[in-house]
């Protein structure tokens, strides 16, 4: 491994080491235990900066001491921070992170352009090498080139890419001073190829510059959260470089971020890269995972010609980082390390995008399972029928993620009767059992449907409704309408069967608001409300509204969450409240699919399966 670390070559062992020192960067940091590695410092920010976070730790590989940068942050004031309105614009990247290499960037593209003349001459030179002075000529314009690449090398000493430009450089000069000397001597075909190889050389190096601190734009939010951090990070490793007798001559680092992280394991490593500002490293790598784009096409520019060893390992199962995407103008910089397509049994998001997931596809190891828990006691609530709903939510995601795919689990007596859109995306799947229909919600899969449908806490008023009941959280409201119609149709066009309705996450808060709609505006005939169930359920209601849903559905909602999901009680600036019955359910301590939120259906299912 530590050939990897040196040569920095993307290490599929080392990125299943690095992604268990992630998966600890987004839970609290206060009784923090690194094992292999020795915790150096660490350091976590205000929840106004949706508590990013970072930690220090040093291991030993064959006697090279490496320094791992592990950032993260806290899910749920990250969640709660990242409002779209403010957060989710393009903002400039800051000429203290972009550094010497977009601050010179004119000066690069003069000595690019220069470098170019200069070759432009030698091939001009080459054609009359058989002049009499031929060869002096020749050996002048090998020399101004010399000169010119000497001048590129310094404005910048420690980018691999212009180092290497200016050793082939070198070897180019030295062959032509050579032919100078004796002009029949020497291979015209084959110099006239080197020519063109340094000119192809000479346009990656003009494009990889092409960036400038304006033109470079990342999201506002990953940049106030780089922020929040970076001084302190920049302190900490100084004290690291100055108090560690191994780092002293050689600092290797490696940056590493999952999820919210990953952007700023990213950060990191552009501001830490090699001779940019005060940075300690020696030599700079990233390993970013479930890592969403931030930046735009120009950052991505300067990121990738700037920290050439940047691996983003992305599981083809995890849809997180999908959107946003290049249709509104982001792009994921680092080399992407795609790892193979494993679909859980239960489709569950959250577990497949988090830290132990990516472990098990990278150590091809299995975590094993976890052990059934306990629910508190309430009337009129069924762990068997709660186990049976939450299999159809998992239904439900599977049908968006892996559209035509059949799930690996039966769920018989049910039987899928319609997967149904809203606002463009299959949100729900229709059922039909024996006493009932079903409809199923998922909750948020990419990052920005969490960001626009959960972070995005204004309250609106339902138009199907007083306004008297109150009001809800406007992106569910919003969804809802936008296929409302499509949903009572689907519903009223089935067998003449009570409704029961469930949903995880945001899907559980989508399911309680259309349980509303279906008591106070009913479907046809038999098609009463039997009953809600949710999972985890994430606050959407305002207090006025949660009292009249608790009125109304009283005896017939059971909201269903583990006491550490970060989900159901997140701090929204809608100042939303829980509602409805809760139905606590414990244990699962040590389920391996835990990860930092708690909250993947998996995990429910594992506590609510009791085996018969």
């Amino acid at each position: 491994m530590s050939n990897s670390i040196l040569n920095q070559n993307y290490d599929p062992a080392l990125g299943a080491e690095l992604v268990t020192l992630a998966t600890l960067a987004n839970k609290s940091l206060s009784s923090l235990f690194v094992p292999g590695w020795d915790l150096l410092f660490k350091y976590t920010s205000s929840s106004m900066y949706g508590s990013c976070q970072y930690y220090l730790a040093m291991k030993t590989y064959d006697s090279q001491a490496v320094c791992a940068v592990v950032t993260g942050a806290l899910w749920r004031s990250f969640i709660s921070f990242y409002t779209p309105q403010d957060n989710h614009i393009f903002t400039s990247l800051g000429s203290n992170i972009v550094g010497s290499k977009a601050v010179n960037a004119f000066t690069h593209q003069l000595r690019l352009q220069q470098v170019q003349d200069d070759l432009k001459d030698i091939s001009q030179t080459l054609a009359k090498i058989d002049n009499p002075d031929g060869g002096e000529k020749l050996n002048q314009a090998a020399l101004a080139l010399q000169s010119r690449c000497d001048q590129l090398s310094q404005l910048a000493p420690n980018d691999p890419q212009w180092q290497s430009f200016h050793q082939r450089t070198a070897g180019l000069v030295s062959t032509l001073q050579d032919l100078a000397k004796s002009p029949q001597g020497g291979d015209m075909a084959k110099i006239g190829d080197a020519i063109r190889c340094h000119q192809s050389d000479l346009s990656q190096l003009r494009q990889g510059i092409r960036s400038t601190s304006q033109d470079a734009e990342i999201d506002t939010g990953f940049s106030l959260m780089y922020r929040a951090i970076r001084g302190s990070l920049l302190d900490d490793l100084q004290k690291v470089k100055q108090q560690i007798p191994a780092f002293q001559t050689t600092m290797p680092v490696i940056c590493a971020g999952l999820g919210p992280g990953g952007p700023i394991a990213q950060l990191a490593s552009l501001d830490l890269r090699p001779g940019n500002g005060n940075s300690p490293a020696t030599s700079i790598q990233a390993y970013a995972y479930s890592c969403p784009a931030y930046g735009n096409g120009d950052y991505q520019s300067l990121y990738n010609s700037a920290v050439t060893a940047s691996f983003r390992v992305q599981a083809q199962a995890d849809l997180f980082p999908s959107l946003p995407d290049q249709t509104t103008g982001y792009v994921q910089v680092g080399t992407e390390e795609s790892l193979p397509l494993d679909i859980r049994t239960y489709d569950s998001p959250w577990v497949e995008r988090d830290g132990p997931y990516y472990n098990e596809l990278l150590t091809q190891s299995d975590p094993g399972s976890g052990e059934p828990g306990t629910v508190s006691s309430v009337t009129g609530f069924s762990q068997a029928l709660a186990f049976a709903l939450g299999q159809l939510c998992a239904v439900a995601y599977q049908m968006f993620q892996h559209p035509g795919s059949t799930p690996s689990f039966s769920y018989t007596p049910y039987d899928l009767k319609q997967n149904l859109t809203l606002n463009g995306a299959v949100w729900a799947s229709v059922f039909e059992g024996p006493d009932n229909l079903v409809l199923a919600l998922r909750g948020t899969v990419s990052w920005l449907e969490l960001m626009t449908i959960v972070s995005d806490s204004f309250p609106g008023y339902p138009s199907w409704l007083p306004t008297s009941f109150g009001s809800y959280a406007k992106s569910l409201v919003d969804l809802y309408a936008s296929g409302r119609d499509t949903v009572r149709q689907a519903l009223n066009g089935l067998v003449n069967k009570p409704v029961l309705v469930t949903g995880h996450g945001s899907g559980g808060a989508l399911a309680n608001l259309i349980a509303v709609d279906l008591d106070q505006n009913p479907l046809t005939d038999q098609r009463s409300l039997a009953a809600v169930y949710t999972f985890g359920a994430t606050p959407a209601a305002t207090p006025i509204f949660a009292t009249q849903y608790d009125t109304i559905l009283a005896g017939r909602n059971y909201q269903v969450a583990r006491p550490q999901d970060i989900m159901p009680n997140l701090p929204l600036l809608g100042f939303f409240v829980p509602q409805g019955q809760l139905v606590t359910l414990s244990g699962g301590s040590f389920n391996p699919y835990n990860g930092a939120t708690f909250h993947g259906l998996l995990t429910y299912l594992a506590l609510l399966n009791t085996g018969n």
